[in-house]
């Protein structure tokens, strides 16, 4: 794997996307160039050389760079134009324009000539005069780089108006780009969502992200484990070389417009009013050279950083000042109520920061805003110093809540008092608020108790509060809670018309929601896979678009066991695992939704239908230290599925275990699991499950529960058409490795009542579904119109146990475990029908001769 130090820079498509607009801006008749805006950091100087480059000969590129130094010099940075010429030829403007038209001539060969600016906006008035002339009159083409359009003068802005000149955005990179940085520095084996939370820390800026991306791994928040990179839980640090880069663009400014940037940076935003007051800046200019925006919240107007990223301008802020600037503030500035919620988060981490005391009554409604504005971390900050004891017991749910966002469930579990699933331990919270009956029902669904979710929340999707931000949130948290909780009982026709509801709503609003759409996602398909609708689920993981810096999580963890999950129950076992290996790694480090156990199930499971013997041992164990990590339903299907690996590559084990696990789902009401479970059991021979199965299904909503049920009492009825019916229904589910069994079953039993025109008609329906299927989890009966096949390795085994060596022997001999040859006969037998170490040359040879 590459080192980034060694892996070259790449080129980002976004840019590579821009640049042919630019050129093909140039080749159009009449043109006269393109203007480029876009922030500090953002790669105009980059996208300039490569512009300059791109236009090679044809026509002669010229490139000017001005500066603030020439900024109040005459004609200061058109040297690249005036060839050499006599300061006696620059008298006036006219013998300028002359002297220029002269050197275009000589530089064009008959060609029109391109002149690319940098830092446009620093040109001074008189070249910029002169250039606009050359333009209007089409002397030469421009493609220039500014931060803004209002940084330009009136006149360049006329031209664009006018349409002589294109505008283009210079937008921050997108993930397309960032993971293609990322695996050309690091190479393919990158976690779902590094990218995306790369991009989100270094603001899109390509100035920021590589350092960003050096420094992570240099001090092992993102290293590769397993052979997979992964980013650690924790905040990634802004490198030095940032540091000095912003210092840098801080210090060209006068001390008025750096203490303004240095105040919109750590108190998030600003009163103009205030801002004047306390810097005596010029907020016009700021505005002017785009280093401060303007933000409208509830009709009043405040200033924001918009330099650099505030997380990365407020490192080059020491203590001492950030404290000084902060007493100032105060004696200036007023409570504003209106300021945006992160704001307000903002300022009182940053008096936290200072050492201040924040209120506990002020710091519970900001940890309750920050876990609204998906800002688990100041959420957790805020909360945790809470000590009052009439908010104490909110104060840990709110903590609860953040560090299971952060992916830390174990501490999430600890960190909520006994008891908290009643509303009198909540003291004088009262029950009806909404935020308080969220969290106590994401608490409620981690521990799988999904019956007080259902009672709580039905009423707040359809809360009203007059379209405000606060209550959509609401409505689309609880339309996802209870979609989860209405799936796990079984109601999953109700379940997704409320996960699609919380979707349909962040779609709507997603200026207010974009961080929402991961949670809502996550409960939506697994609502889909555990309804055995397996098609929409793989369709909306391939469509799914990351919101956020949040996503990482979702990402690299929680959508991959959902897309394995589908692998497996369509037989897809090879695909699952190389799905759920990487998303192991990951959630190990960061397991928001505690879905861990039964990643390690899936897992388990799929590597025991490989014969992955080795595998399946080693995720047995680590199951056995992570079940306490998960939510309660996923450790008892991730030890569900524990055990029908270890059944599956041990026949003679019993599937007792199993259908206990099922009695216990059934005794929480956890409905689908019960089916899932008694699924397994099937699979796996358990002569009881089939009338349990159906009795389960009967009471499911669905498709998917009705063909299950079909499955289960042709099972118990032992009727081979209906049976062979229900294969073709479950195969247009995309139930694969039902069908395929169901079918085999379905010929077997036609066997046995001599109905061989019927078994016949099957043979090539059986062949095929079995081929959809990895490994040997589905054999069915001999089929006596089809040889069973080999893989060239269990050949090899086979060989070697009929030349009379022992397991051990085959093992060292092929340098693996004796568990793998284990399995490999085991699979063989299988194929082979046949059940003794005796039996197996004799059936061998009978392939062989047919082969």
């Amino acid at each position: 794997m590459s080192s980034p130090a060694a892996a070259p820079t790449p080129t980002y498509p976004s840019r590579d996307n821009l640049l042919v607009d630019i050129q093909a801006a140039l080749r159009q008749d009449g043109g006269g160039g393109v203007l480029v805006y876009g922030g500090r950091g953002m790669g105009k100087t980059a996208l300039a050389q490569r512009t300059l480059d791109a236009a090679g000969d044809c026509p002669a590129p010229v490139l000017i760079v001005p500066t603030p130094a020439l900024r109040d010099v005459p004609y200061g940075a058109l040297a690249p134009l005036l060839g050499g010429a006599d300061p006696a030829e620059l008298v006036s403007p006219l013998s300028v324009l002359r002297v220029v038209l002269s050197f275009l001539r000589g530089r064009s060969a008959g060609q029109g000539v391109v002149v690319v600016v940098d830092d446009l906006h620093l040109l001074d008035r008189e070249s910029t005069a002169l250039l606009t002339q050359l333009v209007g009159t089409r002397a030469l083409q421009v493609v220039g780089f500014a931060p803004s359009p209002t940084a330009l003068s009136d006149d360049v802005v006329a031209l664009a108006k006018e349409g002589l000149l294109g505008q283009w955005m210079l937008e921050p990179l997108t993930d397309l780009d960032v993971d293609l940085l990322c695996s050309t520095m690091l190479g393919p084996d990158v976690a779902r969502g590094v990218g995306n939370r790369l991009r989100a820390r270094a603001g899109g800026s390509p100035l920021f992200l590589e350092p960003i991306l050096d420094e992570a791994v240099g001090d092992g928040s993102l290293r590769a484990v397993d052979g997979v990179w992964v980013l650690e839980d924790t905040e990634l640090a802004v490198p030095a070389g940032a540091t000095r880069a912003v210092a840098l663009m801080v210090g060209q400014l006068c001390p008025a417009e750096r203490t303004a940037l240095e105040l919109t940076a750590l108190a998030g935003m600003v009163d103009p009013a205030d801002l004047v007051r306390f810097s005596g800046a010029s907020v016009s200019s700021l505005l002017h050279e785009g280093l401060l925006g303007r933000v409208t919240e509830r009709g009043c107007t405040y200033l924001e950083n918009r330099l650099v990223p505030g997380h990365i301008l407020r490192t080059t802020v020491s203590s001492e000042r950030s404290r000084a600037l902060l007493q100032e503030l105060r004696a200036v500035a007023s409570d504003h109520r209106s300021i945006r919620p992160e704001a307000r988060i903002r300022r009182a981490v940053w008096e936290l920061e200072c050492g201040e005391s924040v209120p506990d009554e002020r710091r519970l409604d900001l940890a309750e805003l920050a876990l609204w504005n998906a800002d688990p971390r100041a959420a957790l900050e805020l909360a945790r110093g809470i000590r009052t004891p009439d908010h104490r017991a909110v104060a840990a749910l709110y903590s609860s809540t953040a560090l299971l966002a952060l992916g830390r469930p174990d501490e999430s579990r600890a960190a909520v008092p006994d008891g908290a699933a009643g509303t009198s331990s909540w003291g004088s919270f009262p029950a009806t608020d909404h935020p308080f009956l969220l969290e106590r029902a994401r608490s409620s669904n981690l521990a799988g108790r999904y019956g007080e979710t259902i009672e709580s929340l039905q009423h707040l999707t359809e809360v009203d509060g007059g379209g405000g931000a606060r209550v959509a949130r609401v409505r689309v948290t609880a339309h996802a809670l209870l979609a989860e909780a209405l799936g796990a009982t079984g109601r999953s026709v109700e379940a997704r018309v409320h996960s699609s509801a919380a979707l349909a709503l962040v779609d709507h609003r997603p200026e207010l929601l974009s961080d929402l759409r991961g949670p809502a996602f996550l409960r939506h398909v697994g609502v889909l896979v555990h309804s055995g609708d397996l098609a929409d689920a793989a369709e909306a993981i391939r469509n799914y678009t990351p919101g956020g810096e949040a996503d990482y999580a979702f990402c690299s963890g929680g959508v991959a066991v959902l897309d394995a999950a589908i692998d497996v129950r369509r037989g897809q076992f090879r695909k699952a695992l190389a799905t759920i290996r990487p998303a192991l790694v990951s959630l190990r480090r960061f397991d928001q939704d505690a879905i861990l156990p039964y990643a390690l199930g899936i897992g388990a499971w799929a590597a025991a239908a490989l014969g992955e013997v080795d595998q399946v041992e080693r995720w047995s164990a680590d199951f056995q230290v992570a079940a306490s990590r998960g939510a309660d339903q996923f450790a008892l299907l991730g030890a569900a599925l524990i055990d029908a690996a270890r059944i599956l590559l041990a026949p003679a084990a019993t599937t007792a275990r199993l259908v206990e696990r099922a009695r216990a789902a059934r005794e929480r009401g956890w409905h689908t699991a019960e089916k899932d479970i008694l699924e397994l059991a099937v699979v796996l021979g358990d002569e009881r499950s089939p009338v349990l199965l159906a009795e389960v299904a009967a009471g499911l909503e669905g498709v998917d529960a009705a063909v299950v049920q079909a499955y289960a009492e042709g099972l118990v009825s032992r009727d081979a058409t209906a049976l062979a019916s229900t294969a073709d229904r479950a195969d247009l589910l995309h139930k694969h490795l039902l069908a395929a069994k169901a079918t085999c079953l379905a010929m077997e039993l036609y066997a046995v009542d001599r109905d061989e025109g019927s078994r016949r008609s099957l043979g090539p329906v059986a062949r095929r579904r079995r081929a959809r299927i990895d490994g040997t989890l589905v054999l069915g009966p001999a089929d006596p119109f089809t040889a069973p096949t080999l893989t060239p390795r269990e050949r090899e085994i086979a060989l070697l146990a009929v030349d009379g060596r022992s397991n051990r022997a085959i093992a060292e001999h092929l340098v693996v475990s004796t568990r793998t040859v284990e399995g490999h006969l085991y699979r063989i037998f299988a194929k082979l029908d046949i059940a003794r170490r005796e039996d197996l040359a004799a059936s061998l040879r009978e392939l062989l001769r047919g082969a």
